[in-house]
């Protein structure tokens, strides 16, 4: 009996001195974003023959400068200031027998997750980006480039005959940060 009695003391004294506490996710700050650029170039050498003429592809859509964080879009992409939360700058390099040029253009998102061909960006926190490439978990850390090569080699038919050729191809991912809103321009 005395300790159902101290119960119905104690109970009430245990939840009068209960804290009310709501944990809240982390959010990127309303006037920034965050900036990541995805590239892959091909790269190819002729090791035996003369290979065709590799295709030639456009110049880049955008500029960005890493010292004063500003980006600028010279292909009027489209987005909500309000709302985005990440760009991604998408890129493709060829070069030697691939071919030659770079071509890049801006990717807005305002949700997580998203994915873009082999990326799928699902998180971020203060420090970092959690990023998945074809089924690999990586953590991109600020200014910490990510790399990925293989290199394959091709034998082809011509009309010169038989030529063999050497393809790498390499992804990059870099994530530079968290980047002011006011500094993100169309030209």
């Amino acid at each position: 009996m005395v300790k159902i009695l101290a119960l119905a003391i104690m109970l009430p004294l245990v939840n009068a001195c209960k804290v009310s506490s709501k944990v809240t996710a982390w959010q990127i700050p309303a006037d920034e974003y965050v900036f990541i650029e995805y590239y892959q170039t091909n790269d190819g050498r002729a090791l035996e023959g003369k290979p065709f003429p590799g295709r030639r592809i456009d110049g880049p859509t955008y500029a960005f400068n890493p010292e004063t964080g500003e980006l600028n879009s010279y292909a009027g992409v489209e987005y909500n200031t309000d709302s985005l939360r990440v760009m991604l700058g998408r890129g493709l390099v060829l070069r030697g027998t691939q071919g030659g040029g770079l071509h890049s253009r801006l990717i807005p998102h305002s949700t997580l997750s998203f994915e873009e061909g082999k990326l799928r960006v699902e998180g971020i926190s203060p420090e970092s980006v959690n990023v998945v490439w074809d089924n690999q978990p990586i953590l991109l850390k600020v200014g910490e480039p990510w790399e990925n090569r293989t290199v394959e080699v091709d034998t082809l038919s011509s009309p010169d005959g038989r030529v063999i050729v050497e393809n790498t191809t390499t992804y990059t991912m870099v994530f530079h940060g968290f980047l002011k809103k006011e500094k993100l321009s169309n030209n």
